[in-house]
């Protein structure tokens, strides 16, 4: 990805992607098969968490705007707010591609059974359980086994996601606190 960050606080392309798959498996929203495709609903989840995010951000800035003095609009405050928060780019397209290819990726190896559900549903657009059970050649009570079993996978992906993101900040910290310590004793021996 061009960029680390898509939004301030350090909210990445994967993060957005993974709130989307998240939201659309909890029910916060709802997918409609008959409608859109899962991957066009996730990028529809995806645009419209940017949205809420850059219209945030605009209030946000309007009010340090309005705060701002002369000496911090010169500092950078009371700028506009699109300067803080970047539409979404051929690149962050790219990475939330990437997150969604590391997502199958880690259902074939892991969960092989389910990956061939998943990759029915994401790259074919086959959200029916008649079609389904059909495509796979399984009977439907199998593929509702099956799509209890993907949801329950895809949550626990997540949340492993989570958890090691939340090992590498605690880790990144560390690091810092250790380099920030080795150059306080270096200065106080000079």
């Amino acid at each position: 990805m061009g960029r680390a960050e898509v939004l301030p606080g350090g909210v990445t392309a994967e993060d957005l992607v993974q709130a989307a798959i998240t939201k659309t498996l909890s029910g916060v929203r709802a997918w409609d098969p008959t409608r859109v495709s899962l991957l066009g609903h996730l990028m529809g989840v995806v645009r419209s968490d940017l949205g809420h995010a850059r219209h945030s951000a605009e209030r946000a800035s309007t009010v340090r705007a309005a705060d701002a003095g002369p000496t911090d609009r010169q500092a950078g405050y009371g700028t506009t707010a699109s300067e803080g928060v970047h539409k979404t780019t051929p690149e962050d397209l790219v990475a939330a591609n990437a997150a969604i290819k590391a997502f199958k990726a880690h259902m074939r190896q892991k969960h092989a059974d389910l990956a061939a559900l998943l990759e029915i549903i994401v790259d074919e657009d086959v959200t029916e359980i008649p079609e389904q059970s059909r495509r796979l050649n399984l009977p439907r009570t199998r593929i509702y086994e099956l799509r209890r079993r993907l949801r329950n996978a895809t949550s626990a992906y997540l949340e492993a996601l989570q958890r090691q993101e939340q090992a590498s900040e605690k880790a990144g910290k560390a690091e810092k606190a250790e380099k920030a310590e080795k150059a306080e004793k270096a200065i106080a021996h000079d």
